[in-house]
C-alpha cells in the first residue's frame, strides 16, 4: 500500500517511515503542509498528518483532502501531542478518521494502519462494484 506521511520532524519521519518499511509500504514524505495536496496526486491509499505542519496546518490538509470528492474515503490519521484531548474533537470536526498520540508507539501505528487499510480497500471494492453495476 502507498501512505502520505506528512511530517515536519525529522526523528518522526524517520521513525514512521523505517516502520512502514517494514511493513511492506510504499510511501511519500512531505515536510510541510503547502505540499499535501500535491502529494495526493500520487493517490496514497491512507494518509499520516502532522497537526502541527509549517504553512498549513493538518487540520486545514485533512478538510482539503476530505473535501475532494475522489479523496473523500481515504483514511486520515492525524498525529497529535499528548494529553490533548480537545484536540481529538477539533481534530474529528476536519475529517480525520483517526489519531495517534506523541510519544509515537510502533505496535500502536501498526494497528491503526493496518485497520485502516481494511476499510479503504472495503470502500474502493464498494467503489468498484457500483460502478460495475
Amino acid at each position: 500500500m502507498k501512505i502520505l506521511l506528512a511530517q515536519a520532524d525529522a526523528d518522526s519521519r524517520e521513525m514512521i517511515g523505517s516502520l512502514l518499511l517494514s511493513e511492506g509500504h510504499e510511501f511519500i514524505v512531505v515536510s510541510d503542509g503547502s505540499e499535501v495536496m500535491g502529494a495526493m496526486q500520487e493517490n496514497p491509499d491512507l494518509v499520516i498528518i502532522d497537526a502541527n505542519l509549517p504553512s498549513i496546518s493538518g487540520c486545514e490538509c485533512c478538510r482539503l483532502i476530505k473535501h475532494d470528492e475522489k479523496n473523500r474515503h481515504k483514511p486520515v490519521v492525524m498525529l497529535m501531542p499528548d494529553q490533548d484531548s480537545a484536540a481529538w474533537a477539533r481534530f474529528s470536526e476536519c475529517g480525520a478518521d483517526d489519531f495517534l498520540e506523541y510519544p509515537l508507539r510502533p505496535h500502536v501505528i501498526k494497528a491503526k494502519l493496518r485497520l485502516l487499510l481494511r476499510i479503504n480497500e472495503l470502500y474502493q471494492r464498494l467503489d468498484a462494484n457500483h460502478r460495475h453495476a
